[in-house]
């Protein structure tokens, strides 16, 4: 294994996190572009539990394309990415297209995502979290993520979304590194 690829602790506590109406999952104190792009998949699932993959068009978000990722869900229970912008591509040390989230993390660290990324799929649900990782170069690389199902029949996730912020002054191609603290998760159960 790679030794800058992310190691993350399994902290129930972390993964588990509170649950808050899907108006309140991304805290107040979130980027305004991680507000507008979970209204933007709000707007998109209308009465439905999500959207589909088919309903999200590149060309309504050009402002979030670099910072998007896309994973298969698949019947294996793993996760395979479909596509990944340059913002979040560049923080690991692959190409992550292709890609299972248990060929890239540790095992402790994929059994983390998977949790999370299984729930998101199986509420469904939505998920936001803020984390702060160790980098290859030392300092740490604060994240904001959420993670929103997408499903051709409205209500069974066949992929998931993501979008990740890293602070502004930490933009260099730095690389996560081993460790990671879980500040905030926050849930949204997705049925109405």
């Amino acid at each position: 294994m790679s030794s800058n690829r992310p190691d993350m602790p399994t902290d129930p506590d972390a993964a588990s996190g509170i649950t808050v109406p899907l108006e309140a999952l991304v805290g107040s104190d979130a980027p305004r572009a991680m507000h507008d792009f979970v209204k933007y998949w709000i707007d998109k699932r209308g009465e439905a539990w999500m959207p589909a993959f088919g309903d999200i068009d590149p060309v309504d978000i050009p402002w979030a394309l670099s910072r998007i990722y896309v994973v298969d869900v698949l019947p294996d229970g793993d996760f395979v990415y479909r596509l990944a912008g340059e913002a979040v591509a560049e923080r690991y040390d692959r190409t992550l297209k292709g890609t299972r989230i248990s060929d890239l993390f540790s095992d402790r660290s994929a059994d983390l995502i998977l949790e999370r990324w299984r729930r998101v799929a199986s509420g469904p649900s939505a998920y936001y979290s803020y984390t702060q990782h160790a980098s290859i170069r030392g300092p740490s690389v604060t994240a904001r993520r959420v993670m929103l199902p997408l499903g051709g029949d409205g209500r069974t996730a066949d992929h998931l979304l993501g979008f990740a912020m890293f602070d502004e002054d930490e933009r260099s191609q730095d690389q996560f590194s081993n460790g990671l603290i879980t500040k905030d998760v926050r849930w949204s159960d997705l049925r109405r």
